[in-house]
């Protein structure tokens, strides 16, 4: 993509030392502990760009989904947000502890005026090791995957199924 190829100006921050959305929300707990939250949203919000990476990877409760809109909210039309997510936005009222409000008004905020990337294919950590899966024939003589609850998944070799069996299993967990 011909946007991440040139560099922006501007303040970023793409977190080295709070790497994914739990840790920064724990920051925004500590800071709530400590009266700092008002001067740190300020700070975030200064920012041109801020990535929260791995949104939905463990569900919130209900302060952490608070704090979330504060955060989205004091940034909104303000500075863009780049937000990674392995859930639909249907399934974003679980993420913010079951609260379908909560999260239709985070989605209200993040998806106007937004641009929404969407990859799929296997992951990229894992690219190199579906070739290493060994086929398993089937009763038909095609080849395929096995996911947990024993199934199987048919296709061609390994990795031409690889992004289907990796949604399998991530619905499986």
């Amino acid at each position: 993509m011909a946007a991440f190829e040139v560099p922006l100006p501007g303040r970023f921050w793409v977190p080295a030392n709070i790497p994914h959305a739990p840790a920064l929300l724990d920051q925004l707990v500590a800071c709530t502990v400590d009266g700092s939250l008002g001067r740190r949203l300020r700070d975030l919000q200064r920012l041109d760009f801020l990535v929260v990476d791995e949104v939905g990877y463990m569900p919130m409760d209900s302060r952490r989904a608070d704090l979330f809109f504060q955060l989205v909210s004091a940034r909104y039309e303000r500075g863009s947000i780049g937000v990674t997510t392995n859930k639909p936005f249907d399934q974003w009222g679980q993420v913010f502890g079951g609260d379908d409000v909560i999260a239709a008004a985070i989605l209200d905020r993040l998806l106007h005026h937004s641009h929404i990337l969407l990859t799929t294919g296997p992951s990229y950590r894992m690219k190199d090791k579906a070739s290493q899966l060994p086929p398993t024939s089937s009763a038909d003589g095609t080849n395929c995957l096995h996911g947990r609850d024993g199934e199987e998944e048919h296709g061609g070799p390994p990795e031409a199924d690889w992004g289907r069996w990796q949604r399998k299993e991530q619905a499986l967990t």
